[in-house]
């Protein structure tokens, strides 16, 4: 099992690294399957690189949990995936949950690697917060998260 934890801050950007590229890159080398499960999501690199594995016949299902989001951000995510032709209940799920938030983020690719953290999917997650990231290649763990 290969494990790696990461610490980012834009109050710290000499040692941090955009998180961005490794997590394009991770989803970049799928071969059968990603699993995308989001609090929020408002990153279209992370979409569009979702839509071009998806477009090479990688399986790309998406859970948005939208019980904090007002209803402008369920717009601005519906849009966001219909620019990219990801259709609601057949490739993509949102919901709800009254008073409790899932609140997880992570993605899980091949069934076997799991990036998981508390960065948000949005510019702001990837690059106004402090967030602590978990990168692991285990099919037990990944098991675990689908």
């Amino acid at each position: 099992m290969a494990l790696a934890l990461r610490f980012h801050s834009p109050y710290l950007s000499a040692y941090s690294q955009d998180p961005l590229p490794l997590v394009l890159q991770s989803i970049g080398y799928a071969k059968q399957s990603v699993d995308l499960c989001l609090h929020h999501l408002s990153l279209e690199p992370l979409v569009a690189q979702a839509a071009a594995i998806r477009d090479l016949g990688i399986k790309v299902r998406w859970i948005i949990d939208l019980t904090a989001s007002s209803g402008q951000v369920e717009k601005e995510t519906e849009a966001l995936f219909a620019r990219y032709r990801f259709e609601k209940g057949r490739d993509w799920r949102s919901f709800r949950g009254g008073t409790t938030v899932m609140h997880q983020k992570y993605v899980v690719v091949d069934n076997r690697r799991v990036f998981a953290g508390t960065m948000s999917f949005t510019p702001e997650g990837f690059y106004l917060q402090d967030n602590v990231d978990l990168f692991v290649d285990s099919p037990k763990v990944a098991a675990a998260f689908t």
